[in-house]
């Protein structure tokens, strides 16, 4: 069985987090899981219309 490609939060989990530590609000992972979910929604409206 060939080799699974590493999921979204492992893939990101050592990117560093360039912000300042009074400025979390929210998780890297968070804001990073709530782009992609948007990205791929705006692609696929636009590919369905």
């Amino acid at each position: 069985m060939p080799d699974q490609e590493p999921s979204f939060v492992r893939y990101f989990a050592a990117l560093p987090d360039p912000r300042v530590n009074r400025t979390k609000k929210h998780a890297l992972s968070d804001i990073l899981g709530v782009t992609r979910i948007t990205s791929y929604n705006v692609c696929y409206t636009k590919l369905c219309v």
